[in-house]
Protein backbone atom coordinates (compact mmCIF):
# COMPACT_ATOMS: atom_id res chain seq x y z
CA UNK A 1 0.00 0.00 0.00
CA UNK A 2 2.83 2.40 0.88
CA UNK A 3 4.53 1.58 -2.40
CA UNK A 4 1.44 2.51 -4.40
CA UNK A 5 1.16 5.79 -2.50
CA UNK A 6 4.79 6.56 -3.21
CA UNK A 7 4.33 5.72 -6.88
CA UNK A 8 1.25 7.96 -7.07
CA UNK A 9 3.10 10.79 -5.33
CA UNK A 10 6.06 10.43 -7.71
CA UNK A 11 3.93 10.51 -10.86
CA UNK A 12 1.80 13.36 -9.52
CA UNK A 13 4.88 15.44 -8.70
CA UNK A 14 6.56 14.57 -12.01
CA UNK A 15 3.38 15.47 -13.89
CA UNK A 16 3.28 18.91 -12.32
CA UNK A 17 6.98 19.74 -12.67
CA UNK A 18 7.43 18.00 -16.01
CA UNK A 19 4.89 20.29 -17.67
CA UNK A 20 6.73 23.49 -16.81
CA UNK A 21 9.85 23.38 -18.93
CA UNK A 22 12.09 26.34 -19.66
CA UNK A 23 12.09 27.76 -23.19
CA UNK A 24 15.06 27.21 -25.46
CA UNK A 25 17.28 30.27 -25.50
CA UNK A 26 19.48 31.49 -28.33
CA UNK A 27 21.52 34.57 -27.57
CA UNK A 28 23.69 35.90 -30.35
CA UNK A 29 26.76 38.08 -30.03
CA UNK A 30 26.27 41.69 -29.08
CA UNK A 31 28.33 44.85 -29.17
CA UNK A 32 25.56 46.78 -27.47
CA UNK A 33 24.72 44.62 -24.44
CA UNK A 34 26.63 42.19 -22.23
CA UNK A 35 25.56 38.53 -22.06
CA UNK A 36 24.28 39.24 -18.54
CA UNK A 37 22.13 42.14 -19.72
CA UNK A 38 20.62 40.06 -22.53
CA UNK A 39 20.07 37.13 -20.16
CA UNK A 40 18.35 39.52 -17.77
CA UNK A 41 16.00 40.65 -20.58
CA UNK A 42 15.27 37.02 -21.48
CA UNK A 43 14.59 36.23 -17.81
CA UNK A 44 12.15 39.13 -17.60
CA UNK A 45 10.17 37.62 -20.49
CA UNK A 46 10.37 34.08 -19.07
CA UNK A 47 9.14 35.30 -15.69
CA UNK A 48 6.39 37.56 -17.07
CA UNK A 49 5.10 35.99 -20.29
CA UNK A 50 2.00 34.53 -18.66
CA UNK A 51 0.75 38.09 -18.11
CA UNK A 52 0.60 38.41 -21.91
CA UNK A 53 -0.30 34.85 -22.91
CA UNK A 54 -3.13 33.36 -20.88
CA UNK A 55 -2.88 29.59 -21.13
CA UNK A 56 0.08 29.89 -23.49
CA UNK A 57 3.60 28.56 -23.40
CA UNK A 58 6.88 30.16 -24.37
CA UNK A 59 8.77 27.55 -26.41
CA UNK A 60 11.86 29.50 -27.44
CA UNK A 61 13.31 32.98 -27.22
CA UNK A 62 16.10 34.52 -29.27
CA UNK A 63 18.20 37.67 -29.41
CA UNK A 64 19.78 38.63 -32.70
CA UNK A 65 21.40 42.04 -32.47
CA UNK A 66 21.19 42.84 -36.18
CA UNK A 67 17.47 42.01 -36.27
CA UNK A 68 16.81 43.87 -33.01
CA UNK A 69 18.60 47.02 -34.21
CA UNK A 70 16.72 46.95 -37.52
CA UNK A 71 13.38 46.54 -35.75
CA UNK A 72 14.18 49.53 -33.53
CA UNK A 73 14.65 51.60 -36.70
CA UNK A 74 11.83 50.19 -38.85
CA UNK A 75 9.16 48.91 -36.49
CA UNK A 76 9.44 50.77 -33.18
CA UNK A 77 8.04 54.04 -34.64
CA UNK A 78 4.90 52.17 -35.78
CA UNK A 79 4.12 50.94 -32.27
CA UNK A 80 2.01 53.25 -30.21
CA UNK A 81 4.05 52.80 -27.05
CA UNK A 82 5.94 55.08 -24.73
CA UNK A 83 9.65 54.69 -24.03
CA UNK A 84 12.48 56.85 -22.73
CA UNK A 85 15.31 56.23 -25.23
CA UNK A 86 15.32 54.05 -28.33
CA UNK A 87 19.00 53.26 -27.68
CA UNK A 88 17.86 51.23 -24.65
CA UNK A 89 15.30 49.13 -26.54
CA UNK A 90 15.76 45.44 -27.26
CA UNK A 91 13.60 43.15 -29.42
CA UNK A 92 13.46 39.46 -28.58
CA UNK A 93 11.92 37.00 -31.01
CA UNK A 94 10.08 33.96 -29.70
CA UNK A 95 8.03 30.94 -30.59
CA UNK A 96 4.90 30.42 -28.53
CA UNK A 97 2.23 27.76 -28.29
CA UNK A 98 -1.24 28.87 -27.36
CA UNK A 99 -3.46 27.09 -24.92
CA UNK A 100 -7.22 27.08 -24.93
CA UNK A 101 -9.11 30.25 -25.96
CA UNK A 102 -6.40 32.74 -26.89
CA UNK A 103 -8.73 35.41 -28.26
CA UNK A 104 -7.72 36.15 -31.85
CA UNK A 105 -5.18 33.30 -31.88
CA UNK A 106 -6.12 29.71 -32.60
CA UNK A 107 -6.11 27.36 -29.62
CA UNK A 108 -3.24 24.88 -29.26
CA UNK A 109 -1.27 26.37 -32.14
CA UNK A 110 2.44 27.09 -32.47
CA UNK A 111 3.33 30.62 -33.62
CA UNK A 112 6.73 31.92 -34.65
CA UNK A 113 7.88 35.54 -34.58
CA UNK A 114 6.08 36.65 -31.45
CA UNK A 115 8.13 39.67 -30.40
CA UNK A 116 8.93 41.11 -26.99
CA UNK A 117 10.07 44.72 -26.81
CA UNK A 118 11.85 45.69 -23.64
CA UNK A 119 13.44 48.85 -22.34
CA UNK A 120 16.44 48.63 -20.05
CA UNK A 121 19.15 47.57 -19.55
CA UNK A 122 19.52 48.28 -15.81
CA UNK A 123 16.02 47.00 -15.12
CA UNK A 124 14.25 45.51 -18.14
CA UNK A 125 10.58 46.29 -18.60
CA UNK A 126 8.36 44.72 -21.25
CA UNK A 127 6.75 47.58 -23.15
CA UNK A 128 5.19 45.53 -25.96
CA UNK A 129 4.46 41.90 -26.74
CA UNK A 130 2.94 40.65 -29.96
CA UNK A 131 3.31 40.10 -33.66
CA UNK A 132 4.58 42.59 -36.21
CA UNK A 133 1.73 43.96 -38.27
Amino acid sequence: MKLSRLAFLFFFTYGITGCSSQPTEKIGNSEKYSKEEISSAVNEVVNSYNQYLDNGKLLSIEYDEEESNQLVIDYLPMLNISYQNKENIIFLNSTIKTGEAQGALDSYTKYDNYYWVLEGPKTWEIIYAGFKN
